[in-house]
């Protein structure tokens, strides 16, 4: 099957590169590094290059590529060279460890390492994809498929997948026995019935993969197609329509052979991306701890003092994962009072305090929330969390509420950075919130953390509009 052939020299292209380019980096960390390459590591650590490479190998066999893929996300690419990088350098380490045959590695080159293997890899994959879809548009390097069904989905799968060019197909021909629904530009394009299809395959071996957009009601017809094309090295693709009652990814699952469709995607149940995610959140929230955030606690805690009697930290009970209460921690920001539990801030709210606009303006509030990090009950991006008697509240007033707290809540959080912060004055922006909680939670990329991270870094410098 020449798309087999294909996808396997597109991946050995793809991973010649990378043993290439890390090899290059290896040698690349040295020299940045300053070692002396001639005497002083390769004599204490001549099995450290044999440990890289072998690391590499098997983080890919657990992360895979992907490009070889008609269809790649850009976002799934960095995601996956996140998720490589990160297991490369776990394996390498706990292979040093166990070996005990390293005798020293310095952790300003590791540090270098790491970095320029994420980077130069990130860059090849980028400039990989885009030649192979360069290459794709070209006539010959086309897939030859066909189409059967008519339906709308047929429609959406043509206009959306097919039509690009740079997704390298070629439409030959599309066959339903109600074959009114279509309207395409292309003469070349054969329309016809459903027992046309085999006929046309018998004539046309150049065909490599079938779509089937048909309904359960057409099964004999569908089943014959399926073992016509098993047969001869056809691969065949079922596309259901979903979009009736679903509009968002589903996940198929089987139990003895029984398909069960999962409504809900949640990639965070991975143990490889829960790793990460808790990974990143204990690193970088234990630097943040020892660096940062004493300087902020003492010019900060100074501030609060003087502005307002109480204590330095607010302490309040909010809704987590799963349903169940933590104690949030914040710099204090408004005068102590008996609402605090009960009442939002408002725009113009008189109990915050002059220190306390600035702070909230900039989400120094937010920054003791990294002890919650630390202690795991809250990730560094989720959905913000909520007061109890908020919890109470909208729970019973928006339908699929309590779904944004199946993950853990965050300091930040992708409904903050895309403009709803704040105040709620009505359960329509609350809706909203909700609507983006739960598609980050469906959605979770490492890459989509970072991009939060670094919005909120603006938004922080900016000054948010919506912070009050």
């Amino acid at each position: 099957m020449r798309n087999c052939k294909n996808s396997s020299v597109v991946k050995f292209i793809a991973i010649f590169g990378e043993i290439v380019i890390i090899n290059c980096c290896y040698f690349l960390a040295f020299y940045v590094g300053k070692e002396d390459l001639s005497h002083h590591f390769f004599i204490k650590n001549n099995n450290f290059l044999l440990f890289f490479n072998l690391s590499y190998f098997i983080a890919l066999s657990q992360v895979g590529i992907i490009l070889h893929r008609r269809i790649v996300n850009l976002e799934e690419i960095v995601d996956r060279v996140i998720k490589l990088s990160g297991l490369h350098f776990i394996v390498l380490l706990l292979l040093i460890v166990l070996s005990q045959a390293i005798k020293e590695v310095k952790f300003s080159y590791f540090l270098t390492l790491f970095f320029s293997c994420l980077t130069f890899i990130l860059l090849w994959r980028f400039i990989f994809l885009r030649i192979l879809r360069i290459i794709r548009i070209k006539e010959k390097f086309l897939r030859p498929i066909i189409i059967v069904g008519s339906g709308n989905i047929a429609i959406e799968f043509y206009n959306r997948i097919v039509e690009n060019k740079a997704n390298g197909y070629k439409l030959l021909g599309i066959f339903d026995d109600k074959n009114d629904n279509f309207s395409l530009h292309d003469n070349t394009i054969i329309s016809g019935k459903l027992n046309e299809v085999i006929p046309f395959l018998n004539k046309n071996k150049q065909v490599e993969e079938i779509f089937c957009t048909l309904n359960s009601n057409e099964n004999e017809k569908v089943l014959s197609i399926l073992s016509y094309a098993e047969n001869n090295f056809v691969r065949f693709y079922l596309i259901p329509d979903f979009k009736k009652f679903l509009n968002k990814k589903v996940r198929l699952q089987f139990f003895n052979n029984i398909p069960i469709i999962s409504l809900r995607r949640e990639p965070l149940d991975n143990f490889i991306n829960a790793f990460i995610k808790r990974s990143f959140d204990l690193v970088f929230s234990i630097l943040f701890l020892l660096t940062v955030f004493p300087i902020l606690l003492l010019i900060i805690g100074i501030a609060v003092k003087i502005n307002s009697k109480g204590p330095i930290f607010f302490l309040q009970k909010r809704t987590g994962k799963n349903g169940k209460t933590f104690t949030c921690i914040k710099f204090r920001s408004m005068q102590v009072n008996k609402e605090a539990d009960l009442k939002q801030a408002q725009k113009g709210d008189n109990r915050i305090t002059r220190i306390g606009v600035f702070l909230r303006k900039t989400n120094l509030d937010e920054t003791p929330q990294f002890i919650n990090v630390l202690m795991g009950d809250m990730t560094i991006v989720g959905p913000r969390p909520h007061m109890i008697k908020h919890t109470e509240e909208y729970a019973k007033l928006i339908d699929k509420y309590m779904l944004r707290h199946l993950g853990k809540p965050g300091i930040t959080g992708w409904a903050q950075v895309s403009g709803h912060r704040g105040e709620t004055k009505n359960i329509r922006e609350m809706e909203k919130r909700v609507i983006r909680d739960v598609w980050y939670l469906e959605n979770w990329t490492f890459g989509l953390d970072l991009r939060i991270i670094f919005r909120t870094i603006y938004l922080m410098l900016k000054g948010d509009e919506t912070a009050y």
